[in-house]
């Protein structure tokens, strides 16, 4: 069942995994100075220990589990959000894209202008695209589908930062990819950053036709095609909270934008 409609004013609602973090900060850093403007946000970090396990598998199928699918519904009552941030899990397209397979392989993307690499194995697009759907659908379209299920006002599905170019950046803070780094490389920027552009056509193309918004990001947050470096965080993959700040002035004005009183 849904909640019911919102009846307050500018009611931030945020779920999500690891990305969510540069939002929370952007959040702490306003209300430290005074510049929430009325507003109220609330952030649920779904990695936390207090909301595992996320998953279960019944009969061969992934699903959310049961009572946090319950919990997801009850937080989105008590808060009644005027709009509901998704941030959810997000480095799926990096457990493919950040670190070098052992046996190199390509995929050409000719409606983007990507080429195959040469002298590496060529996977056909579709299938790289069928993988990605893949892991989605395992992961953060789970969550999605039971949040949007359960909120009464807009959604909006934030897809993951862009990758950072800077390979130098990643091998100082290689965070949980260390040692897969060293032992493989780190794939080149440009096929990651294809990846990415897929993972986010992957979603975009999910929430397609629903009442969900997919946030395309502002062009303020690349170079180049990359995650711009005032944005990067001692990581390889999140944004800052600066990257955090950009991404809620955005849904602000979307939501601000559409909200009828």
């Amino acid at each position: 069942m849904k909640a019911g409609p919102a009846t307050g004013a500018g009611r931030l609602l945020g779920f999500g995994h690891s990305h969510l973090v540069a939002l929370m900060r952007a959040w702490r850093a306003r209300a430290h100075a005074g510049r929430t403007g009325g507003r109220k946000a609330h952030f649920t970090r779904l990695n936390h220990p207090d909301f595992q396990p996320n998953f279960e598998v019944v009969n061969r199928t992934r699903r959310i589990i049961p009572a946090l699918e319950q919990r997801l519904g009850d937080i989105i009552r008590q808060h009644l959000p005027d709009a509901v941030i998704c941030v959810l899990m997000g480095n799926e397209y990096n457990s493919m894209a950040m670190v070098r397979h052992p046996k190199p392989y390509d995929f050409a993307w000719p409606e983007r202008g990507f080429a195959a690499a040469p002298g590496v194995e060529e996977i056909p697009f579709a299938m790289m695209q069928a993988q990605l759907a893949m892991l989605a659908e395992r992961n953060a379209l789970l969550f999605w589908r039971v949040i949007a299920q359960a909120a009464d006002c807009p959604v909006y599905l934030l897809p993951p930062p862009p990758p950072i170019a800077s390979e130098a950046h990643i091998r100082a803070h290689p965070g949980k990819f260390g040692e897969m780094a060293a032992e493989h490389g780190i794939n080149p920027p440009q096929f990651r950053q294809k990846m990415w552009q897929l993972y986010c056509q992957v979603l975009r193309q999910a929430v397609a036709g629903s009442a969900t918004r997919f946030v395309d990001l502002p062009g303020t947050v690349f170079d180049g095609g990359y995650l711009a470096e005032p944005y990067w965080s001692p990581d390889p993959t999140h944004g800052n909270a600066a990257y955090g700040e950009i991404l809620l002035a955005e849904i602000e004005e979307r939501a601000l934008a559409t909200r009828t009183v």
